[in-house]
């Protein structure tokens, strides 16, 4: 007995052998023009089934392609007040718990999107006025003047020196930036720290400057790199990306995010996408809904196209007596369901989109159909079709002249021996 392997090699061998030779085109195409006159006239005959088989595909696709529009309308509403995250770069890229390795810097380098990249630390420490994170930057960097404007002073230049955000500059002296603009200069700041040995450290910079952030990150604290380096003793584990001239940022973002795959990466447009994937997980419960639809659908399709079959057994079996093929069989009722699923499609498309044209003036924000949803909807919809009616279009194509003129049980396996036993009951 040939095991389910070899089975479905030899039918993908005979499949490909068919779809490619002359002999294969020439019988689909006989079949076609045999089936297709055939499917034609019964669906104008059949006007129950007709409209019952379009009315589960119309009805599948509109539900489809309502949801999918008000799933935009929410997703384009919640997204609409989100602001963009202001950063002192295009992209940042922060490691995990290990640092960037130089193959990664050079790779991200490379990108053709990357005009500039700089390199740094960015890491929590206590200080003294509390937790903090800390940055450390080459002094001149153009990263560190995306931080803020100077309000005092200047951005750290020498080792030891260090540049505060104007909350927490306050916070230290307890003195208002309005009543001095130099209240801060020259003052120590004191950063503590676990060294290498398990120990905790402590390194006291002086304040060379306050700066008033223009960037989200409002409470970083700006050091050398050079200082940043002798608290971690590790290499650089954030990087500042500046754009090319015409790049696009999701381009870049993702040629950052396959160079550097372990890294957090933020943008403009991290808030937008963060929302994005809440609002996709709050509706990801109904997909489950829309997939009990498609359910439905498709059983509804089997039994309109399993009764169609056994109703017309005998009409079928004269055909196959008058020298149909029997895959010319299963084919004229697979072009009869196709035909339908077609109408279907294109009658829930139409009444969708004359749903949302119907409630778009009453609705609080814009309800609109997206523009390859309705191209969904239509693959979605020959998936079910083809599931639910792979049984009845089977049955139809391995039925014998006897059990179908006869009006006798039809089984999926044609082998006589498993048609005999009677367990499955065959239809």
């Amino acid at each position: 007995m040939l095991d389910w392997n070899e089975k479905l090699n030899r039918w993908t061998r005979r499949t490909v052998r068919e779809l490619v030779s002359a002999e294969g085109r020439r019988a689909r195409k006989e079949a076609l023009l045999v089936a297709w006159p055939l499917a034609l006239r019964r669906i104008r005959r059949d006007k129950a089934r007709t409209l019952l088989f379009s009315l589960c595909v119309a009805a599948s696709v509109c539900i489809y392609l309502l949801f999918s529009a008000f799933a935009a309308a929410t997703t384009q509403r919640a997204v609409s007040g989100v602001e963009d995250l202001r950063l002192p770069c295009d992209i940042l890229l922060v490691s995990g718990p290990e640092s960037f390795s130089p193959a990664d810097v050079r790779a991200v380098d490379r990108a053709p999107q990357v005009r500039t990249l700089e390199t740094g630390y960015w890491f929590d420490a206590l200080t003294q006025a509390g937790r903090l994170p800390l940055v450390g930057l080459k002094p001149g960097a153009r990263a560190m003047g995306g931080f803020g404007a100077v309000l005092a002073g200047r951005m750290p230049q020498a080792a030891g020196e260090v540049a505060l955000p104007e909350q927490v500059a306050a916070l230290v002296t307890a003195t208002p930036i309005s009543s001095s603009r130099g209240f801060a200069l020259g003052s120590e700041f004191g950063v503590r720290y676990v060294s290498n040995t398990g120990q905790m450290s402590e390194k006291v910079f002086t304040v060379s400057g306050v700066y008033r952030p223009v960037s989200d990150f409002a409470t970083c604290v700006l050091v050398p790199a050079s200082d940043a380096l002798d608290i971690t003793r590790s290499e650089p584990n954030a990087m500042f990306a500046f754009l090319s001239e015409g790049a696009f940022l999701d381009d870049a973002e993702n040629r950052a995010r396959s160079e550097a795959p372990g890294a957090r990466i933020y943008s403009a447009r991290t808030p937008e996408r963060q929302m994005r994937g809440l609002v996709a997980s709050v509706l990801s419960p109904s997909n489950l809904a829309l997939l009990f639809v498609f359910c439905l659908s498709g059983l509804g399709i089997l039994n309109l196209q399993l009764l169609s079959f056994l109703r017309r057994k005998r009409d079928i079996g004269v055909l196959r007596a008058l020298g149909m093929d029997s895959r010319e069989a299963g084919l004229l009722l697979f072009l009869e369901g196709l035909l339908l699923a077609v109408v279907g499609t294109i009658l829930g498309t139409v009444l969708a989109y004359a749903t949302t044209a119907r409630l778009a003036p009453v609705l609080p924000y814009r309800l609109a159909i997206g523009t390859w949803a309705p191209l969904w909807a239509a693959v979605y919809s020959f998936i079910v079709f083809a599931i639910s009616t792979w049984l009845p279009v089977t049955l139809s194509s391995r039925a014998t002249v006897d059990q179908l003129l006869y009006n006798r049980r039809v089984y999926l396996n044609p082998n006589l021996s498993c048609a005999h036993c009677g367990r499955c009951g065959g239809f």
